[in-house]
């Protein structure tokens, strides 16, 4: 499973693929390897907003938000929806429109939470389990307006 990384760094990973130069001195190697990188990563990055990629299979949801808020969008579109998430995007089925994500109650979703993850929650034994479940969900939970769609 990734590991949840903040809305900030996520988003300034975007900033630098979009152009945006790091505040610190890189090496030769490192700025040659950062171009490659912008260029590879150049179809999932715009500066007027988030991108939608249909692959042949799926549609890719760059959100560059993190997986606390691509959860939360997951947990919105329901059960169908969704084939993955991660930090950067939301792997959707191929039949996932734009309208389906702005009208998402993201609002009022709850990511799912692994009993796995109920376990590893200090006095979890204490709580009944569906306590412990809202209460991680409640502290996963990102409902930002970043995940909507700019076009």
């Amino acid at each position: 499973e990734p590991v949840a990384e903040a809305f900030e760094l996520v988003r300034a990973q975007r900033e630098v693929l979009l152009g945006v130069a790091p505040d610190v001195v890189l090496s030769r190697r490192a700025v040659a390897r950062l171009g490659r990188v912008r260029e590879e990563m150049a179809g999932v990055v715009d500066p007027a907003g988030l991108v939608m990629v249909d692959r042949e299979d799926r549609r890719e949801y760059w959100t560059w938000a993190g997986l606390r808020a691509n959860e939360t969008l997951a947990a919105a579109l329901g059960p169908g929806a969704v084939i993955g998430t991660d930090n950067r995007r939301v792997l959707l089925e191929p039949h996932v429109t734009r309208e389906q994500i702005r009208n998402a109650p993201v609002e009022t979703a709850v990511p799912a939470i692994s009993p796995e993850a109920v376990d590893g929650l200090k006095f979890s034994a204490a709580l009944p389990a569906e306590m412990a479940r809202a209460t991680l969900a409640e502290r996963f939970v990102d409902r930002g307006p970043w995940l909507l769609p700019t076009c």
